[in-house]
């Protein structure tokens, strides 16, 4: 295969593969667009093969993988294979059951495939890796173009919409601008901070064109920076989304944690890295002053945050206090301060509770996705009820992926998510991003509703893309002889 497929139709190859990852991960939240990710789903997953294959057996990938590498991909196979098993041999509706076998779990399967190929070409030029999060970027952009005339018409900057928009319900919006934050913020640990040094080395003795230049570096920062602030104003002004604060606050955390890091080891080795350091001070200072002062203003439209502790307390009483139940009959309980609980702090709170309950009662799950709670508690309402828009929901995807298919899965998920993270810290480069993605993960899919389609998709990508930087580390491929090839 090494002497059939020549370097320069290996480069674009990659560069195709890349496309279609960028792209599909700017429509995969959006609304009608179902049609176009199976399209790029199946281009994906042949160029994933063809470019797989050829690192398998020229790259001698195969020989380099040890056995706590396949971890990851051994979790991820089996995850799906219990997903089969389950429908063989455990399911309680079948038919409902195979039809999301068809179509969710199937296009999981190939967005697995898609992920872990971007990943090994993102392996050999790392510094590409900025073209997937522009894909997000741009659905973006056309958020704000449908959000400005009605803030217009509105007099106000303050125009949410959760179903009129782009992104279907303010979920969708704020996991994919989560994800594009993480791996914004990822790309300049790892390439800008603690690449830099070595990377201009490189370059000077290969008398290549510095692409890591001053101009370059600030380019790149202006546009992590910019498209920060867009993804955490849409949160606030368009989405009205507390979670998606929360979240940014605690990817926020997270980067002050890995550039203390970055910056003591730098500072260690060469006292001439205190201009770095200053600078880097400078641009999470930025971050941080954007986000708190939209965080300010979220607090006052939104002030379900100031009431949490009190409303958290009454929630986690779900024997005694039931209105989780039918909150249309019975209401909503008042806290201790006499108030009546914010909904959504009182609803998630306690739903999560009684899904977890749930899990433990009956482990093996009940095999479906779409409403997993119904189908374990009422089996016969779930084959007759509607969808009315009242669906009983643990609004966690990691809980409803527990009712749908028990502990099993989730330990498999958990643990091939554990292995990258390790994995990738060892020996990965791009460990500031693979650790960032491994973390968020967790946290979105437990504070989110997750679950419906494109989300176990999304997710599964994810995976695959994340094993694949974590893997074996192939050499690395000069961006400048690439775009000559290309």
């Amino acid at each position: 295969m090494s002497n059939g497929y020549q370097q320069p139709q290996l480069d674009r190859l990659a560069i195709t593969l890349i496309g279609i990852s960028s792209l599909l991960l700017g429509i995969w939240a959006v609304k009608h667009t179902i049609a176009l990710r199976n399209i790029l789903l199946v281009l994906g997953v042949i160029a994933s093969l063809i470019y797989c294959a050829y690192l398998w057996y020229s790259e001698k990938l195969k020989d380099s993988m040890s056995r706590i590498h396949a971890i990851p991909y051994l979790c991820i196979g089996l995850s799906l294979i219990w997903v089969v098993m389950h429908w063989i041999f455990f399911s309680k509706f079948p038919d409902q059951q195979f039809d999301e076998l068809n179509s969710t779990w199937l296009r999981a399967a190939l967005a697995t495939i898609v992920g872990c190929g971007t990943g090994f070409v993102l392996q050999r030029w790392q510094k590409l890796t900025l073209l997937l999060w522009i894909g997000i970027l741009l659905a973006f952009l056309v958020l704000f173009s449908e959000y400005i005339p009605k803030a217009i018409s509105k007099n106000a900057f303050f125009a949410p919409d959760y179903f009129g928009y782009l992104f279907y319900a303010k979920f969708n919006g704020v996991l994919m601008g989560i994800l594009c934050m993480t791996g914004l913020g990822g790309y300049f640990l790892d390439n800008v901070l603690r690449n830099q040094t070595a990377i201009d080395a490189t370059s000077r003795s290969e008398q290549e064109p510095n692409l890591f230049s001053k101009t370059w570096i600030f380019v790149v920062t202006l546009l992590i920076f910019t498209g920060i602030a867009l993804i955490t104003y849409s949160f606030v002004f368009i989405l009205d989304s507390r979670n998606g604060i929360g979240l940014a606050f605690i990817l926020f955390g997270i980067w002050c944690l890995i550039a203390a890091m970055i910056f003591l080891t730098q500072f260690k080795k060469s006292h001439s890295s205190l201009k770095k350091i200053c600078i880097g001070i400078l641009i999470l200072f930025a971050i941080g002053t954007v986000l708190f002062n939209f965080a300010t203003f979220q607090n006052k439209v939104n002030k379900g945050w100031q009431n949490f502790i009190e409303d958290f307390k009454v929630a986690a009483q779900i024997d005694r206090y039931t209105h989780w139940q039918n909150p249309k009959l019975y209401g909503y309980p008042q806290n201790a301060l006499g108030q009546t609980v914010t909904i959504n702090n009182y609803e998630r709170v306690a739903w999560g509770l009684v899904g977890l309950r749930e899990i433990w009662s009956q482990p093996l799950g009940a095999g479906v996705l779409h409403r997993p709670y119904i189908a374990i508690t009422q089996p016969g309402a779930y084959l007759t009820k509607t969808d009315d828009g009242d669906l009983l929901s643990t609004h966690s995807a990691w809980i409803e992926l527990g009712l749908a298919f028990g502990p099993i899965y989730l330990g498999l998920i958990m643990m091939a998510l554990l292995s990258i993270a390790i994995i990738a810290i060892r020996s990965s480069p791009q460990k500031m991003t693979v650790v960032s993605f491994v973390v968020m993960i967790l946290i979105l899919y437990l504070v989110g509703e997750a679950t419906p389609k494109h989300g176990i998709e999304i997710l599964y990508y994810f995976l695959g893309l994340l094993a694949a930087l974590a893997a074996p580390q192939l050499k690395p491929i000069n961006t400048h002889k690439f775009m000559n090839n290309a």
